[in-house]
């Protein structure tokens, strides 16, 4: 029974969608990551501009409050850190992948090796010199 199960194909042929046909078939991992990463900064970069936009109109509705102005340099202090955060960590990334690894797209652009790629080096485990067990 599980002969047979194992020969035949119980789902069918499975397709990638048409959608994700411009990804091509490698990096799969490596391309999602990436694309988090991109929607995390514009996330974080609509989150700035609203937290400015807010800020602003919290100074013109203050009516000359010294708590509303504190609270309005609070808010766009935080936007401006993190927006400055999200410019810089790439390049930091860049930086020390370069001063580490002679390349700086190191970590900004991952290589996973799996399985299926050959790594140089010896022959693994195995044998025991040819010792016949009885």
């Amino acid at each position: 029974m599980l002969a047979l199960l194992a020969q035949t194909e119980f789902f069918g042929k499975i397709e990638a969608p048409k959608a994700l046909a411009v990804y091509g078939t490698s990096g799969g991992l490596v391309t999602f990551i990436s694309n988090m990463i991109q929607l995390a900064v514009i996330v974080g970069g609509l989150i700035a501009l609203f937290n400015v936009v807010m800020a602003g109109y919290t100074y013109l509705t203050s009516g000359g409050d010294a708590k509303a102005h504190e609270k309005v340099m609070g808010k766009l202090t935080s936007s401006l850190w993190g927006i400055v955060l999200m410019i810089l960590a790439p390049a930091i990334m860049a930086i020390v992948g370069f001063l580490l690894f002679k390349d700086s797209t190191y970590f900004l652009t991952p290589k996973i090796t799996g399985p299926s790629t050959t790594q140089p080096g010896g022959g693994g485990g195995g044998g025991g010199g040819g010792q016949k067990v009885m």
